[in-house]
Formats: C-alpha cells, sequence, structure tokens
C-alpha cells in the first residue's frame, strides 16, 4: 500500500475524477486500487486529488458531477472492433469532456486514435506504470503558451526537433550530431512523452509546435 494522503494536502488541493467505462467490476476494483496506491505520489505533483468512479456504459455518466472538470480522465474497455464503441469514444472526444482518455485494448484488438492505451495482459508493474504515465502527462499542447512548451525541452532536443520539422529522418539527425540512431530515438520518445504525442504524426499536427515554428528555426 502506499503512504496516506494527509488531511492537509486534501483540503489544499483540487478535487477531479477518473471515470472507468467497464463491466467487468474485477477490473474496475484492480485498477482503483492501483490508482489509490498512487494517489500521494500523484497529488504531489500535479495538486489533483482523484475520485475513481465505476461506469457500466457512457450512458450511465453523472455529466452535473462537480468533480467533472479541466483534469477529468477516462479510461474505457470498448472493444473498438464495434462501430457503435467507436462512435462512442470519437463522440467523447468531441465534446471534449475529458483531458485525456485511456483505451483498454485485449490480445490483437486494433487501437483507436486515444491518447493512451492499457493492456490487461500486461503485468502488474506494466500496468501501474501506465496508469501512473497517463494520469500524469502534460496537458495538450492548447492548454500551454508556447513560451511553456518550449521551456520543456533540453538544448539537444530544441536540436532534434528542428530537424524532424524539416523532414529529417533518425539516420540523417543522428550523422549530424554525431550520435547513434538509437540514441536519436530515445530523445525523440521523449519529446513525444513532453508534448503529449504518440507519433510522428502528431507532432507535426501538434499546434503549439506549428505555432513557433521561428523559435525552433531560431
Amino acid at each position: 500500500m502506499g503512504k496516506k494522503v494527509s488531511a492537509a494536502a486534501e483540503r489544499s488541493c483540487q478535487e477531479s475524477t477518473i471515470t472507468v467505462i467497464t463491466t467487468d467490476k474485477y477490473f474496475f476494483l484492480a485498477v482503483k486500487y492501483l490508482i489509490h496506491s498512487m494517489l500521494p505520489e500523484i497529488l504531489s505533483e500535479k495538486g489533483v486529488l482523484y475520485n475513481v468512479v465505476h461506469c457500466e456504459s457512457v450512458f450511465h455518466m453523472n455529466y452535473q458531477d462537480k468533480t467533472l472538470n479541466e483534469e477529468s480522465l477516462l479510461i474505457a474497455d470498448y472493444d473498438v472492433r464495434l462501430i457503435g464503441n467507436s462512435h462512442v469514444l470519437k463522440l467523447m472526444q468531441g465534446m471534449k469532456i475529458f483531458r485525456s482518455i485511456m483505451l483498454v485494448i485485449h490480445k490483437e484488438l486494433p487501437l483507436a486514435d486515444v491518447d493512451c492505451y492499457l493492456s490487461k495482459g500486461a503485468s502488474l508493474n506494466v500496468i501501474k506504470k501506465n496508469l501512473r504515465d497517463f494520469i500524469l502527462r502534460p496537458c495538450a499542447a492548447k492548454y500551454i503558451s508556447n513560451n511553456q512548451l518550449l521551456a520543456r525541452f533540453t538544448s539537444r532536443e530544441h536540436q532534434i526537433i528542428r530537424m524532424i520539422l524539416k523532414g529529417k529522418r533518425v539516420d540523417s539527425i543522428a550523422k549530424a550530431l554525431k550520435v547513434s540512431p538509437k540514441t536519436i530515438y530515445t530523445h525523440r520518445s521523449r519529446i513525444y512523452q513532453k508534448v503529449g504525442v504518440r507519433n510522428l504524426q502528431g507532432l507535426f499536427q501538434h499546434e503549439g509546435l506549428l505555432t513557433s515554428q521561428s523559435e525552433w528555426s531560431s
């Protein structure tokens, strides 16, 4: 079990909600337990005290909940092969109720266009790490200024981002910076995490990066 959250910390923090949509009650209880074990760390890093709630479907959600706010998160245990589930996810994204959405995936299921994934077949440690990264990941660029975005990166990451935005490939970047391609892949993964995207396409479409072109080229 993790450390208990102090009463003083609870009083000074913001409250929000992590909604878990699943018909598997045992899965919900396991996710709730893991999140509760990380609450002191989450509170320390984000200043947010999360309440973990269960819904069997999106239609059972309480949209009047006062803790449903800009820090609210959604974990959806949906088989996206079903057209109805895929449409529901798109609807939730369009409504912009949640800051971020995590999709629970099973073996051989196709991926949907969401922020994060959680595999039921993963080990307990991996599931806990994925939940932690999902909860603590930075907000999307539309919630931060360009200056705040630029300040996130090291000088080396600035170099790599400039080259990526110019269309340079990993091998070309590695040669120019006199490092191995593996090192560039590591830097690129960190850049994705800081920006809040999952791939190169997300990086090129990122509004904050695109509107900061002058800063990247300087």
